[in-house]
């Protein structure tokens, strides 16, 4: 496939449902090329030059012990100044609680605090301006909240009706262009995830071949993936094999 250049063409790769790792990292004190999923994500980034964008919730207790985004060291921040192509944004509070579940008041601090957080550790300088958050959730009231906090675009379901609270003409747009923007926020379909590629292509043509198919109906291509599917070596395998023909096609990374 030949990318024409005077589509609105890029890549959005990011990865979901992230806090474990970096509590991992940070209590151990370990490089994060040391860690599995971040060592995978060096990797990616070293053969492809892909950006990544992590989504984070603020608190999990699948460890069976409650962690917060706060007891992740501030040590990790050189760290991430040497990756400024990883970049992190608000999930949700936790896995039992995504956005839409709160208040406009309470998700407001959910991602208030995220955010405090991501900047302590990492830096203001790593927040990413692209979100999505947990079950895609679709604060889209906040848009000005939003883009205060530096985020330009609001990632919504890769699932067929495109959106599950927008207006109805909103939704028709999205549906037909891809995106839409609202009070100068975009709103961005996702598109797949890793572990669906998985199961759906039995070959590395097939692969490609869906790959066609999703930038000849979109333009663009935003995927993603999350934390748990990282761990599985199908998952990481089609990772790898998607990029690499995407980065062979010339599709850039945003």
């Amino acid at each position: 496939m030949h990318l024409d250049e005077n589509l609105d063409t890029f890549l959005h790769f990011s990865v979901d449902d992230v806090i474990d790792g970096l509590l991992e990292v940070s209590d151990a004190g370990i490089p994060f090329s040391e860690h599995p999923l971040f060592g995978f994500l060096d990797g990616l980034n070293k053969r492809f030059g892909i950006h990544v964008d992590l989504y984070l919730f603020y608190r999990s207790a699948s460890r069976g012990k409650l962690r917060l985004l706060s007891d992740v060291s501030s040590d990790l921040r050189a760290q991430f100044s040497a990756r400024p192509w990883l970049r992190l944004g608000p999930h949700a509070l936790d896995y039992e609680t995504p956005p839409h579940a709160q208040t406009e008041e309470d998700c407001r601090q959910t991602l208030s605090t995220i955010l405090h957080e991501i900047d302590r550790f990492a830096g203001f300088e790593q927040r990413s301006q692209w979100l999505r958050l947990h079950y895609f959730s679709e604060p889209y009231e906040m848009a000005e909240f939003l883009i205060d906090n530096g985020m330009s675009t609001l990632l919504l379901t890769d699932k067929p009706q495109g959106a599950y609270r927008l207006p109805e003409n909103l939704r028709c747009d999205l549906i037909r262009r891809g995106f839409v923007s609202h009070k100068g926020l975009r709103l961005q379909r996702s598109h797949t995830r890793m572990e669906f590629l998985v199961n759906e292509c039995g070959s590395t043509q097939a692969l490609r071949d869906r790959l066609d198919h999703l930038l000849l109906k979109h333009g663009n291509l935003v995927l993603f993936t999350h934390a748990v599917d990282l761990a599985n070596e199908e998952v990481r395998t089609t990772t790898v094999k998607c990029l690499e023909y995407l980065h062979e096609i010339g599709l850039a990374s945003i």
